[in-house]
C-alpha cells in the first residue's frame, strides 16, 4: 500500500482499468458520543454486483459505477442508511470549484489561508420514506503530516489521509429508524481518498483500519494481511500539532468471533510503540454483513504511565466474500440502483430496516 497526505492527489485519478476503485470517505462522531457518521463517495462501487460482473469487460470503465453510501448511527444503532448507485450521467468533477458531486450529493473542497475546509451536502428521500438532509463542514490545519511508511512500494492501493484530524461542524434534519428529528452537529472527523488499480481481492486477502481520538491525540491504523506477507501501520498524531507522535511497530490480533453469514473477524488488537502501548476494542457492531464490519470501537492507552481512553470507528473487509454469488441477493436489498426499479423490500419501512 502506498500512503501519502498530499492534496495534489485528490482529485480524479485517469485512467483507472477495469477492476480499479476510487472512493472519497468521511466520518465524524459527536462531541457527547451521541451521533456517529460515515459518507464515502465511490467511482467503481467495489460492493456492486453490476459493476463485479462487468470487470471481465476490458470497455468497463470505474466511472461507469458510482455511488454514494450514506450511514447515520444513534447511540450506536442505525438510524439512517441508504447506499445508492447512479448512472454516469449523475456524476461530475467540477474542477473550478473542486466540487464533486453524485446526484444530489457532493462534497466541495475550500482552501483557506491556513486550513482546509470541505463542505458535504447529502440530500436523500428513499422510497421507504426515510430521508436525510445534511450540511456539514470538516474544517483542519493544512499543515502535513510526515507520514513514513515501511510498506509503501506497492502500488495497486493508494492510501491518502488527507484530513487525520478535522473538527466538524454542521445540522442535520433526518426521518430515521425511530423518528424524525432536527439537530446541529459538533465533532471530531476524519477525511481520506483511496484508489486502486485492481479488484481488492487481487491486492490483500483481509484489512482493518480505524480512527480513535483521545482528548489530545488521534490513532489512525490498518493492518492488511496479503497473501505473502502481513503489512501494518499505525500512528498516534499530536491534535494540537499534527505531528506524529509514536509510531507502532506491532499489532497483534485477538479475541476472534464469527458473525451470522460466516464472516470471522478480530475484536481486539494490542499495539506496541515506542513511547506507549495501545489496546483496541470494538465492541459494538455498527454493520454487519458477509465480508464487511463496522464498529464503534474504544481504546486504552498507556503513555508516561497514564492511562486514557478513546472512542472512534474500526472496520474490516475481506474482498474475495464480495465474489460469492450466494450473498449477492442481500446486497441487491441494500444497494439501491437508481438506473432501476428499487427492489420491493426498499419499499418497505420496516423490511429495509431489517438489512441495516
Amino acid at each position: 500500500m502506498k500512503i501519502s497526505t498530499d492534496y495534489r492527489d485528490e482529485f480524479l485519478f485517469p485512467n483507472k482499468p477495469s477492476g480499479g476503485y476510487e472512493w472519497w470517505y468521511f466520518d465524524t462522531v459527536s462531541s457527547d458520543k451521541k451521533w456517529s457518521l460515515v459518507i464515502i463517495f465511490y467511482l467503481g462501487n467495489p460492493f456492486s454486483p453490476e459493476y463485479i460482473r462487468g470487470i471481465s469487460k476490458s470497455d468497463i470503465k470505474p466511472e461507469n459505477f458510482p455511488a454514494v453510501s450514506v450511514s447515520l448511527y444513534k447511540n450506536n444503532s442505525t438510524e439512517f442508511y441508504s447506499f445508492l448507485e447512479y448512472d454516469i450521467k449523475e456524476f461530475s468533477w467540477e474542477s473550478g470549484s473542486n466540487t464533486f458531486r453524485i446526484g444530489s450529493n457532493s462534497f466541495q473542497r475550500e482552501e483557506k489561508s491556513k486550513e482546509w475546509l470541505y463542505n458535504i451536502k447529502i440530500d436523500q428521500i428513499l422510497h421507504s420514506k426515510h430521508s436525510l438532509k445534511a450540511n456539514l463542514t470538516f474544517k483542519s490545519s493544512k499543515n502535513e503530516l510526515n507520514l513514513k511508511s515501511k510498506n509503501g512500494k506497492s502500488l495497486s492501493h493508494n492510501w491518502n489521509l488527507l484530513q487525520p484530524i478535522a473538527s466538524v461542524t454542521g445540522k442535520f434534519e433526518v426521518n430515521g429508524k425511530n423518528q424524525s428529528d432536527q439537530f446541529k452537529f459538533e465533532g471530531t472527523g476524519y477525511h481520506d481518498h483511496n484508489i486502486g488499480s485492481e479488484p481488492m481481492k487481487d491486492d490483500f486477502d483481509d484489512w482493518y483500519w480505524g480512527r480513535l481520538h483521545f482528548k489530545n491525540y488521534t490513532l489512525i491504523y490498518y493492518l492488511m494481511n496479503r497473501r505473502d506477507q502481513t503489512q501494518h501501520e499505525a500512528w498516534l498524531i499530536n491534535q494540537k500539532t499534527n505531528e506524529i507522535e509514536d509510531v507502532f511497530d506491532s499489532i497483534e490480533q485477538d479475541s476472534f468471533l464469527i458473525n451470522k453469514l460466516g464472516l470471522r473477524s478480530s475484536r481486539k488488537l494490542y499495539l506496541k510503540g515506542k513511547e506507549c502501548e495501545l489496546t483496541i476494542q470494538s465492541y459494538a457492531c455498527l454493520d454487519d454483513g458477509p465480508f464487511y464490519q463496522r464498529f464503534a470501537a474504544n481504546a486504552i492507552i498507556n503513555m508516561d504511565n497514564q492511562i486514557e481512553s478513546a472512542n472512534g470507528i474500526t472496520e474490516y473487509i475481506k474482498p474475495s466474500r464480495i465474489y460469492s454469488k450466494v450473498f449477492w441477493p442481500l446486497v441487491h436489498m441494500r444497494l439501491r440502483y437508481k438506473y432501476k426499479n428499487p427492489h420491493w423490500v426498499q419499499k418497505s419501512k420496516k423490511m429495509y430496516e431489517w438489512t441495516w
